[in-house]
């Protein structure tokens, strides 16, 4: 039992320590899956697909595939109202997800769910089609003419801001849009400044790793600082940092991470540090991440930046990596390189795959939150929740007031 004293110095007491508890493998961390009780008998999910009884009713836009659940800790107010119609100023769970209609086309469109404790969720019925809330533009050569997918959201203010992918016709994807909304339900879009509206679109240069398309933003609202520069190595003011997924498609199919910075969200500059103008490539040759990595979420913990990220290799076995950096720009594996959450830790089995993909992680004090998508298209029918305490906490804690010194006691 250390002692802290107000010099302050660790003086050892001849009280004996407890049995050392073993570190974690290297590079693993404690995330417990953590299930919906409102949905028995889905292998511990906390949503699912319209039709199989878990998180409501009312649409059908969704009915047969839903990814990823971008999820915001948010209030319940008279104007964002919660599950219910709760106005009562209480924590609010906010998810948005991509659902997909019937064959042959498998539309995709936005729709919208709520929560008291981002476990058990109420659909929200949209006002667009089948019950989503957002969804194609069908404007003639606008990038999102044919549909809407994985997307970033934001609350700024009084306003929701919505980065998401577009595409333009069926089968193409077409670059990332800028929507905006007040209640999280009815969405106005911005005009971007590149081709079809869109606010970025792939850079089609052969050799760089966004050549083919870009898909799946994760943004986050910061400040320009001379440690933290913005584009064109901007100091001050309000930053928008965008990780994103680049594709290229020759010689081969292979997905990147790049990051691009704005002033205000819509007009973007990218940032490249590899040669094919990524900022994050494959790992090591013989990891688990060799291949491709992409679907970033990114959160600001502190000083630190925090990514967990798709994981791809051959055969296509997908499971969640994770990297850390300081600046956004320059990111750090694990050692050893190894994923840290991934199909074999939670029940949940939707199918012939049981992958986790699209993760979307949630920091709330001490605990972090991952939401995820549970097996791979086409079989990306529920969502499950882990949840970490990183460390383990102080045991016996006391403390002893004497002339002015404080002692505390505990046990580590």
């Amino acid at each position: 039992t250390p002692t802290l004293t107000s010099t302050p110095t660790l003086t050892p007491t001849n009280t004996p320590l407890p049995t050392p508890v073993p570190p974690p493998p290297p590079g693993e961390q404690p995330w417990l899956p953590v299930p919906n009780p409102a949905c028995p008998g889905l292998g511990g999910a906390i949503f699912a697909t319209m039709g199989q009884n878990c998180g409501g009713t009312g649409t059908s836009f969704d009915q047969t595939e839903i990814f990823p659940p971008q999820v915001l800790r948010d209030e319940a107010t008279v104007a964002r109202p919660c599950e219910n119609g709760r106005t009562d100023g209480g924590l609010c769970y906010r998810m948005w997800y991509v659902g997909t209609g019937p064959a042959p086309f498998y539309e995709r469109a936005i729709g919208h769910a709520l929560s008291a404790d981002g476990i058990t969720w109420q659909r929200v019925v949209g006002p667009l089609s089948g019950g989503a809330v957002f969804g194609s533009s069908g404007v003639v050569g606008a990038f999102d003419r044919d549909g809407v997918s994985t997307m970033s959201i934001i609350r700024v203010g009084e306003t929701y801001r919505m980065w998401y992918t577009g595409f333009s016709d069926p089968t193409t994807i077409a670059g990332i849009g800028l929507a905006e909304s007040t209640d999280g339900r009815n969405w106005t879009r911005v005009v971007g400044p590149e081709g079809g509206n869109a606010v970025l679109r792939h850079s089609g240069i052969a050799g760089q790793f966004d050549s083919g398309y870009i898909v799946a933003p994760s943004v986050i609202l910061d400040q320009a600082s001379s440690e933290l520069p913005c584009e064109g190595g901007r100091t001050s003011g309000v930053c928008y940092r965008m990780w994103y997924e680049g594709v290229a498609t020759t010689p081969a199919y292979r997905f990147s991470v790049g990051l691009a910075l704005s002033p205000d969200g819509i007009n973007w500059t990218r940032v490249a540090t590899l040669p094919n103008g990524s900022t994050t490539g494959p790992g090591p040759v013989g990891t688990f991440d060799e291949n491709n990595l992409g679907v970033p979420t990114v959160i600001k913990d502190g000083a630190i930046f925090r990514m967990w990220y798709e994981a791809a290799n051959y055969p296509s076995v997908y499971t969640t990596g994770y990297m850390v950096s300081t600046d956004g720009i320059n990111w750090t594996r694990n050692d050893p390189n190894l994923p840290v959450w991934t199909g074999v830790n939670d029940s949940i089995n939707a199918g012939g795959f049981d992958y986790l993909w699209a993760v979307r992680a949630l920091k709330e004090g001490l605990n972090y939150r991952l939401y995820y998508t549970t097996s791979t298209r086409p079989e990306s029918t529920r969502f499950g929740l882990a949840m970490m305490t990183p460390g383990a906490p102080l045991t016996s804690v006391s403390v002893n007031h004497l002339l002015g010194t404080y002692t505390l006691n505990f046990n580590s």
